[in-house]
């Protein structure tokens, strides 16, 4: 079926294990088991959008900005796209866009106003 795929993390499609960080929310934590494979691997986090499809994230923490792709049918072919694929490359943009915000700015504006008499 993926013969032509090439695998990221091995050759033959894991287990997958799905499990939920924060109770109430629709966001699963997606390892790879496989029997050959010293132990589990994450692979990435799995939620359901708004729409109801579903979305792959393929950062390795919660902590880290999402690598995402949205547009799948179910998390079974999420859990296998991130198993399977390699995460979507960012744009500079996107980069900038999820770069933290570390400085800030302090400006002072004057503001010039004349009323219209004076202006005359």
């Amino acid at each position: 079926m993926h013969s032509t795929l090439p695998p990221i993390g091995g050759t033959v499609q894991p287990h997958f294990i799905y499990t939920r960080p924060e109770e109430g929310r629709n966001r699963f934590v997606v390892h790879g088991r496989a029997a050959h494979w010293g132990s589990d691997r994450h692979l990435g986090f799995v939620s359901e959008t708004a729409g109801g499809g579903w979305l792959a994230d393929w950062s390795k923490s919660a902590d880290q900005s999402e690598i995402a792709m949205p547009g799948f049918q179910s998390k079974e072919d999420v859990a296998s796209a991130l198993f399977w694929f390699k995460p979507p490359a960012r744009s500079d943009l996107s980069a900038q866009w999820y770069r933290p915000k570390d400085q800030w700015v302090n400006a002072t504006v004057t503001v010039r106003a004349e009323t219209e008499e004076a202006a005359r």
